[in-house]
């Protein structure tokens, strides 16, 4: 049986630290066709298509879904997974089978539920603030790890632009469009 599932060596899953962000949880977010993963400090992005091999149908129902980091980690274990409208099913001759739902925003209160974060902004607003060089950078290595083990490259080669708050890491290969950001402290 060929493997159906997300990419084992895409790892978005260790980008998460368990918080609730802006009211919304801690999770691989699935939106306009992305993948996205934040910690307040590192946001990656993975185009969907190039971190799986589900077909076309499979991927359009993660429009809009967010899979806690647990799952996800759990999930790329098995050897078949298949997308429903509620969560993902996994198969495995030596696991078995077993279901992991989306994540499912709650009312608080009485208000809505937080919808998912505008992830392409915060994209773009560091975009407008290219800089061409900086005295000094000061950011925490542990986060290079985690963009090297979350962000899709065929060949683990990576180009880093500098911005005023921010890196911004891509792979070097052109057919592959995902990114990263990290935030930074300048001094």
């Amino acid at each position: 049986m060929d493997r159906i599932n997300f990419n084992r060596s895409v790892k978005m899953h260790e980008v998460c630290e368990k918080k609730v962000i802006e009211g919304y949880p801690d999770c691989i977010c699935f939106k306009d066709g992305n993948a996205y993963v934040t910690n307040r400090h590192l946001l990656v992005c993975n185009k969907i298509d190039e971190i799986c091999n589900f077909e076309l149908e499979q991927r359009d129902l993660l429009e809009g879904k967010a899979l806690p980091p647990d799952s996800y980690k759990k999930i790329l274990e098995y050897e078949k997974a298949v997308i429903t409208e509620d969560g993902i099913e996994c198969v495995d001759e030596k696991k078995g089978k077993s279901f992991f739902e989306f994540y499912a925003p709650e009312q608080i209160d009485g208000q809505p539920p937080k919808e998912m974060p505008n992830f392409e902004s915060v994209f773009s607003e560091q975009k407008a603030k290219l800089i061409s060089s900086a005295d000094r950078l000061a950011m925490n290595l542990d986060f290079l790890s985690k963009i090297k083990n979350s962000l899709y490259s065929e060949d683990n080669g990576y180009v880093v632009s500098y911005y005023e708050s921010a890196l911004i890491v891509k792979p070097v290969n052109e057919f592959c469009s995902g990114r990263a950001l990290l935030m930074l402290i300048t001094f």
